[in-house]
């Protein structure tokens, strides 16, 4: 029997959202191959240039540290150095330990960035969010967009990794499942603490109503994520913790009957490989009057096996 009502929900904790995360992060090898072939798109855009990088939230430096040592200088891009913010204090000391391996100039700010953030008048070429946005409430995300704005240099490009709302095979299946049961959610006066309603899409529209002499496109890979673990055990450990992902409250704490449904509808979703569609996507955002060429808005890949 399909569930009714509305339950009365907590956001999940900083430690139970980590917890879930790592969960994700196990399951999302293709997705990570997504983001990777979308900064090879970026990298060779930028063939030959020597660039400053400023990057907003970066976690503990995982994937940057593929993008700094890897991708960048195997197009030909030379960074000469790097500025960091990272409020998270349990970030700090790897991403510390992560820059240090940078073959340039590094600084970090253990700190929110913010319109008093001291650059000294620094400009960047590329300012970038790695899969942080989501978790940002509306005016926050718009007002770093600004800031953003104010350090980028005239040429320079605003990245931003997210999800999308789907890609040439039909709608992201995540975002998907979280929309179809959110109507089941009540946060109350909260919010969720990571909102995977906000899409690549929903953020093209936010940020082109806020600044109108930005120009937002999107580059989207095809990728999956992989859902084996709530097939294999619909009510284990890893379902629970993905489908805490997913909504970011705690699923354990809801009613036996809604977890379910959760779970099956991932299973129903499923493709033979025991994955859902969850399409990879970047968010750019240039100044008009630049002249630079801008990435495609319909520009849809594959991710590399």
């Amino acid at each position: 029997m399909a569930f009714s009502g509305v339950v009365s929900v907590q956001p999940v904790t900083e430690e139970e959202y980590a917890s879930s995360f790592a969960e994700y992060m196990s399951r999302c090898e293709s997705e990570y191959a997504a983001m990777k072939e979308l900064s090879g798109m970026l990298a060779e855009d930028m063939s030959g240039r020597e660039i400053e990088m400023l990057l907003v939230g970066p976690g503990t430096g995982h994937f940057e540290n593929d993008l700094m040592n890897t991708i960048l200088p195997a197009h030909g891009v030379r960074v000469n150095g790097v500025v960091a913010f990272e409020p998270n204090p349990a970030h700090v000391a790897p991403l510390s330990q992560v820059m240090s391996q940078w073959q340039c100039s590094t600084v970090l700010h253990p700190e929110y960035f913010g319109a008093g953030s001291n650059l000294s008048g620094r400009l960047f070429d590329v300012v970038l969010f790695v899969h942080s946005c989501y978790i940002m409430p509306q005016k926050i995300r718009s007002d770093l967009m600004a800031n953003a704005l104010r350090v980028l240099k005239p040429d320079g490009r605003i990245v931003i990794y997210n999800q999308c709302e789907g890609d040439e095979h039909g709608h992201d299946q995540l975002v998907e499942c979280n929309r179809h049961f959110l109507q089941f959610l009540d946060f109350g006066d909260g919010a969720p603490y990571a909102d995977h309603n906000v899409t690549a899409e929903t953020m093209q529209a936010e940020f082109s109503r806020a600044m109108p002499d930005v120009t937002w496109s999107i580059k989207r890979v095809v990728s999956g994520l992989d859902v084996s673990g709530v097939i294999s055990d619909p009510h284990g450990a890893a379902a629970a913790d993905l489908l805490t992902f997913i909504f970011s409250t705690r699923t354990r704490s809801l009613p036996q009957e809604l977890q379910r449904q959760m779970s099956s509808w991932l299973i129903s979703a499923a493709t033979p490989d025991q994955t859902i569609r969850h399409p990879s996507a970047m968010l750019i955002g240039q100044p008009s009057s630049s002249g630079c060429a801008c990435v495609p808005l319909s520009g849809i890949h594959h991710a590399a096996a």
